[in-house]
């Protein structure tokens, strides 16, 4: 079941990719005159709102995987609140 959901035609592979770097896709979007002054405003800010979502998304992700990761760390420079075997890790 898994093979065929990673199946994929080329058709379809064909619409998963935007050839351009987001900053040029935005920069070509608005360049553009079919939206007015006050629309391209609109744009641009949902276009931040968005991009400000996921990156707070992904920070969320980031920090969750370094709190997971920190009391496994054997280089870590920094203190713990509690001891390896108070968070249930043997040393």
């Amino acid at each position: 079941m898994a093979a065929e959901a990673a199946a994929v035609s080329p058709e379809e592979a064909r619409y998963r990719f935007i050839p351009f770097r987001r900053a040029d896709l935005f920069d070509m979007l608005v360049a553009e005159d079919a939206l007015s002054t006050q629309d391209r405003e609109v744009f641009l800010g949902a276009a931040r709102a968005v991009q400000a979502h996921f990156r707070e998304d992904f920070n969320d992700l980031k920090q969750s995987l370094k709190n997971a990761y920190a009391p496994l760390d054997p280089d870590a420079d920094t203190r713990f609140l509690h001891s390896r075997e108070e968070a249930g890790l043997s040393t």
